[in-house]
């Protein structure tokens, strides 16, 4: 085919995100590269095209180029003197420090038809079912700023799959702005934009320009600290339109497409020139749109009021513990986002996604496995006020759903249940308290599996196994092993992953342990029903550190929990905090004048 038009420096930008990735034989990502995987990743991201996995087959193919005459892009194969193909490198810039330490064996040029695919497995590549998170793509994937290697070959993707990938790459020619540059969400559509050839970019952050490295950086704890600093530098280094601080928004009246973070309308600043520019008809996208439309790789998506992150994660460490590669990507800074790896995702790999209620507003999904963990209040002031608005905005994970798609839903939650009625895909209950006709439950504290009621029932192990606190986690549990069980995971597999699950920071985590006293960081349960599960799984006496800002939501069963299981209630600044007392108040009155237990709370 016709090579795709590349600028003089297109060559030297993309090289430069990938300046201190380590040396891994075989690697293809961030974690870790070899000279054939990097040029493979270098040309299917300025060039459009794939190339064989191994130098010593790259070197039997394209165009011969005499020494003297290698350009930008042309890849030079070399040698240790005596020996055969050692490297293969790409010319961005003069050949005498090369020339110092190694002999140039050839030079070859690849400007299309000449650039054959080769599909042969390669050494040390991701094998299936070996490695560490690093290693496979998953949580410690890092994609700072081209697309990982196409496994398979476009050509074997499905029509509508690689008129979906055209779709964006086509963009190349269009004013793009992406809304948020420090936000992980926004930083990762950026790079991913830059990887597809997209390159009249504008990019917009409403911290003023030298505050939002800093911001960045507070975004992306998932990273270690130096590869946020790197990956940094690489953002900075782009040759593209900054709009920070009093500048932000400017020009984006005149956006041919807009890509934003999922609460983008949650900040005023955004209001309304975002909502004008969408009822325009202006194209507009988020990045989990992206991850549903582009991803070769099946999709295993969990979302819930509460528990998603700790459902993803434990599917995700069950899967580990299959011969399946896996792909993870939260909602919450400590995941770091992997669009940079979806062209090397496969059709037998999982894509395992952790879905808000705010990402789920904008998208029409069909995920294979979609899991509805409970639907109860919160969120409710972005609804209307609406109970009902927010569980269908919930259902939406499921309802695209058609055959071969599996739902599973929660038997033991009134609205989760209610969602099963109409769905196009099949649908799985799990139940804390009841076994199920088709899917999971808890009987003498093991989880047990199975696919119909003639069918016997298969022992996963027990759910305390994963060393969760509370029965809520019982719950958790369940989900995970039955959506995991659906992608292809065993007993065995589910028990390990079980097993060797600790949970996730900020979830009824036990932080500290002193004279007796055990310390728990539970800053993730913002809504009254995740902190009330928390003081049930914790023995008493408590002490209960909360409060904060005002959700406008039911405070009654926290503050029956509160007057019940709660020694000393300590009340944070906000006006959250003076519903709750006046609530605890209430409750603790009701106590005696029933002619309750002496005791209860103290407000501080």
């Amino acid at each position: 085919g016709a090579p795709r038009p590349v600028p003089a420096d297109a060559w030297r930008a993309a090289v430069a995100p990938w300046l201190g990735t380590p040396y891994v034989w075989g690697g293809t990502t961030r974690s870790g590269v070899d000279c054939s995987g990097l040029t493979q990743r270098l040309y299917r991201a300025v060039m459009g095209l794939g190339l064989p996995k191994h130098s010593r087959d790259q070197v039997l193919r394209g165009r011969r180029v005499p020494l003297g005459s290698v350009a930008p892009g042309d890849l030079l194969y070399l040698t240790h003197k005596t020996r055969g193909v050692q490297h293969v490198a790409v010319v961005v810039e003069p050949l005498a420090d090369m020339r110092r330490r190694y002999h140039l064996r050839s030079a070859r040029r690849f400007d299309g038809a000449d650039a054959e695919r080769d599909d042969r497995a390669r050494p040390g590549a991701d094998p299936a079912g070996a490695g560490d998170a690093l290693d496979r793509g998953g949580r410690g994937a890092r994609d700072l700023g081209t697309v990982g290697d196409d496994r398979t070959g476009e050509a074997g993707w499905p029509a509508d799959l690689r008129r979906r990938w055209r779709a964006i790459r086509a963009l190349a020619d269009a004013d793009v702005h992406v809304v948020g540059l420090a936000s992980t969400e926004g930083a990762a559509m950026v790079r991913f934009l830059w990887s597809q050839g997209v390159h009249r970019l504008t990019v917009h952050d409403f911290q003023p320009a030298d505050q939002v490295e800093a911001a960045f950086r507070r975004m992306h704890v998932g990273m270690p600290a130096a590869e946020r600093g790197r990956v940094w530098r690489a953002l900075a280094d782009l040759p593209i339109e900054r709009r920070f601080g009093d500048r932000y928004l400017e020009g984006i009246a005149d956006a041919g497409a807009v890509f934003a973070g999922q609460a983008w309308y949650l900040y005023p600043p955004n209001l309304p020139t975002l909502t004008e520019l969408r009822a325009a008809g202006v194209p507009f996208y988020g990045i989990t749109e992206l991850y549903f439309d582009l991803s070769p790789a099946p999709v295993l998506a969990v979302t819930g009021s509460n528990g998603k992150s700790t459902t993803s994660r434990l599917v995700e460490a069950i899967l580990r513990h299959t011969a399946c590669r896996v792909y993870y990507a939260g909602n919450e800074r400590r995941s770091v986002q992997v669009l940079g790896e979806l062209g090397a995702m496969r059709p037998d790999d999982w894509l395992v996604l952790e879905v808000s209620n705010r990402q789920l507003a904008d998208v029409a999904p069909r995920p294979r496995i979609g899991v509805v963990l409970n639907v109860l209040p919160n969120h409710l002031d972005e609804h209307g006020g609406s109970f009902e608005a927010y569980a269908a905005v919930k259902r939406k994970l499921v309802a695209g759903q058609g055959p071969g798609d599996h739902a599973v839903l929660n038997a033991d939650n009134p609205a989760t249940r209610a969602m099963a009625a109409g769905l196009g895909g099949t649908v799985w209950w799990f139940s804390r308290t009841t076994p199920v006709e088709r899917g999971a439950w808890l009987a003498d504290g093991r989880v047990w599996l199975r696919r119909g009621h003639d069918d016997p029932p298969l022992d996963a192990g027990p759910a305390a196994a994963a060393r969760l606190v509370g029965t809520h986690n019982h719950e958790n549990v369940l989900a995970a092993a039955l959506a995991a069980w659906l992608a292809g995971a065993d007993v065995a597999a589910i028990r390990r992953g079980i097993a060797g699950f600790r949970g996730l920071r900020h979830r009824t985590q036990l932080v500290w342990r002193a004279r007796g006293v055990d310390y728990y960081d539970d800053l993730n349960s913002t809504t009254p029903q995740a902190t009330v599960a928390a003081l049930t799984a914790l023995a008493a006496p408590i002490v209960l550190i909360a409060g904060g800002d005002d959700k406008g939501l039911d405070l009654g069963p926290l503050a029956h929990a509160v007057a019940t299981r709660v020694r000393r209630l300590v009340l944070l600044p906000g006006a959250g905090s003076d519903r709750i007392e006046a609530a605890v108040r209430a409750a603790m009155a009701g106590r005696a004048a029933e002619g309750g237990p002496p005791g209860g709370a103290a407000a501080a």
